[in-house]
């Protein structure tokens, strides 16, 4: 599709609306690829702060008043199979954030911690088949979840705050979703419909299910090639919150900022778009 209509058709806050690696880029990112062997191929990668973001740059390039009490580390990894009118992967990550330990308050009490963002962990399966010449269609899961490191922080275990201290992680809330998408696109002729759905279930919330959570969009498009290098097309995308889901739903932000929009959601609060976009490749 052109670009424009990409923006607001992603399914990035759905499909991977837990585990997101950032929703864009992992910083310090170092990974090795493999040759291709009988059509699959192979990626590992390691990050040494995979979620630091400018609200967190404090703990995680440590610099804060006190040493950092759990090194950042990430791994990633992904396996790909392309043969024929078939493009397979399975990928996973495995992202953990640092923190620094706050003063401890006294005998065994927490300190107040600097947090930084949630742990995050995800698989994803996705695979496309050509079926004819003008039909491709696409399937994908993702089961990810997100742990909180809701209490980092140094502890004093006998004494005054200075005589003893240890530190600990208490572990926070684990919030755990799966989703499912299906794509299509049929070109006929300089015409080209695609549909795009996913859908994702409801939060489970430490093991249990927190009902209307749940999320989902839609897009049908329609665009049409007024020559080899100039495209025109027309979108319409839905995206529906359930009614106890809020503050985690909105357009992909590279859509959000192109079309206007607000990145906090209200219970049960519903998107539509109508875009249009014109694509000229010199």
């Amino acid at each position: 599709m052109p670009a424009g209509l990409f923006l607001a058709s992603n399914q990035q806050p759905v499909f991977h609306s837990l585990a997101t690696a950032n929703a864009s880029r992992t910083p310090n990112f170092m990974w090795w690829t493999s040759n291709n062997m009988n059509g699959f191929t192979a990626q590992l990668g390691y990050s040494t702060s995979p979620l630091r973001t400018s609200a967190t740059n404090e703990v995680e390039n440590n610099v804060g008043t006190t040493s950092a009490q759990r090194k950042a580390d990430g791994t990633y990894f992904k396996l790909g199979y392309v043969n024929g009118p078939v493009d397979a992967s399975l990928s996973s990550i495995d992202y953990k954030s640092a923190y620094i330990a706050g003063t401890p308050t006294g005998s065994g009490a927490l300190g107040a911690g600097l947090n930084a963002n949630a742990d995050q962990k995800g698989t994803t399966f996705v695979v496309k088949y050509q079926a004819t010449p003008q039909l491709r269609v696409a399937y994908g899961y993702s089961d990810e979840q997100t742990i909180a490191n809701a209490s980092a922080a140094a502890v004093a275990v006998s004494g005054s705050a200075a005589s003893s201290v240890i530190s600990q992680v208490n572990v926070g809330d684990a919030t755990k979703a799966t989703a499912k998408a299906i794509s299509a696109a049929y070109k006929m002729g300089a015409s080209q419909f695609t549909l795009n759905w996913a859908k994702r279930s409801n939060l489970k919330l430490n093991g249990a299910e927190q009902a209307a959570t749940g999320i989902q969009q839609v897009s049908l498009a329609w665009n049409y090639d007024l020559s080899k290098n100039t495209s025109i097309g027309i979108m319409n995308t839905v995206q529906k919150l359930d009614a106890n889901l809020v503050n985690a739903g909105g357009l992909f932000y590279q859509g959000n900022n192109a079309y206007g929009g607000q990145f906090s959601s209200f219970r049960g609060e519903t998107y539509k778009i109508t875009s249009f976009a014109l694509r000229q490749n010199f």
